[in-house]
């Protein structure tokens, strides 16, 4: 919750009880259940037998499927963004390193190609005869996708730890929409224009400023700020959430152009590649250095920086993200003493 909202949706020196859930750690805990911070009286309430059993049920019914997912999305962030590195900034690979990633773009083909593209391809070709010019899909487009996933499933780590199955599934949804809808027009380019495949990077971005945008108004409807309504704590999210990440994004876009205009290239420029793996480096960072102010400069009374940095969802955003870069330098890094 942001300072803003805090003043706005409570008046100084109200009293209020608020009844918080049992914290997880123990060590959380205090030498009383009573605590009185800003005005307003804590109280903290120790769950049911029951349901402490049937938590750690579910815990173990699902702790396997989420650290497969989780692992298996890592390795396809790592081998999405080498491939798009590799297009972009035509980073050649030594032979073992590039069979991995030639078996991986197999891989992604047999399960996002086969079954996608055929209805793609049914709707470019209405498309074409609507707009009186040919589209082409490039195969880039899966690997666009598993990107903005790399982004999304960020978020829905997050999602899974704090809210509960009902934003997941939002999270899958929402984000998954986007993500394809995203790919699919980034990598419908027409033949010999260049410029146009530049500008066209403002659709992922777009489409991660709609997922936030999303995940605003689902926040504002089921875990609304503490007395607050929909509208404020929406504006809220917004102000704190999603304006950043549009400024990152169009920053990149229009940083990107210049730099075309004035004949400065990174990379392969045409491809717009190099711009999307750069917004995604930046949002890294951006969540991560969000983490740390959170943790620096709003912690609760004898909380330590370590404990509040773990309780921040954008700390962990930015973690998540970061770990994946790192594995991407590792791979880089060992491809350069190979070569």
């Amino acid at each position: 919750m942001s300072m803003r909202a805090r003043t706005s949706c409570r008046k100084r020196g109200d009293t209020s009880i608020v009844v918080q859930p049992f914290p997880r750690n123990p060590k959380a805990l205090h030498k009383s259940n009573w605590a009185t911070a800003g005005g307003a009286i804590m109280l903290q309430v120790k769950p049911s037998k029951n349901r402490i059993f049937w938590e750690s049920v579910t815990k173990r019914i699902f702790i396997g499927p989420w650290i497969v997912f989780g692992i298996v999305g890592y390795i396809a962030s790592i081998a999405s963004l080498i491939t798009l590195i590799r297009l972009g900034f035509k980073v050649g690979l030594g032979r073992p390193f590039a069979l991995i990633i030639d078996q991986y773009d197999k891989l992604v083909h047999n399960l996002i190609g086969t079954w996608a593209e055929p209805l793609i391809f049914v709707c470019l070709k209405n498309i074409e005869k609507t707009l009186g010019f040919s589209l082409q899909l490039q195969p880039s487009w899966k690997h666009v996708l598993v990107l903005m996933w790399l982004y999304f499933g960020a978020g829905l780590k997050v999602d899974k730890e704090d809210r509960g199955l009902g934003t997941v599934l939002f999270t899958i949804i929402w984000g998954g929409a986007i993500a394809l809808v995203s790919s699919v027009v980034f990598g419908v380019v027409p033949p010999s224009n260049s410029a146009l495949q530049v500008l066209l990077v403002v659709i992922p971005v777009a489409g991660v400023v709609l997922y936030e945008l999303g995940r605003r108004a689902w926040t504002a409807l089921f875990f609304p700020l503490q007395g607050c309504g929909w509208v404020d704590t929406f504006i809220d999210g917004c102000i704190t959430y999603v304006l950043p990440v549009a400024i990152i994004g169009f920053s990149v876009v229009a940083g990107g152009l210049a730099a075309s205009e004035m004949g400065v290239a990174i990379g392969d420029p045409a491809s717009g590649l190099p711009l999307l793996f750069g917004f995604v480096v930046l949002l890294a960072f951006y969540w991560f250095g969000r983490g740390v102010m959170r943790a620096t400069f709003d912690r609760q009374q004898d909380e330590r920086w370590r404990q509040r940095f773990h309780r921040s969802g954008s700390a962990r955003i930015g973690v998540y993200m970061l770990a994946t870069l790192l594995g991407i330098a590792i791979f880089l890094i060992a491809n350069a003493g190979l070569s």
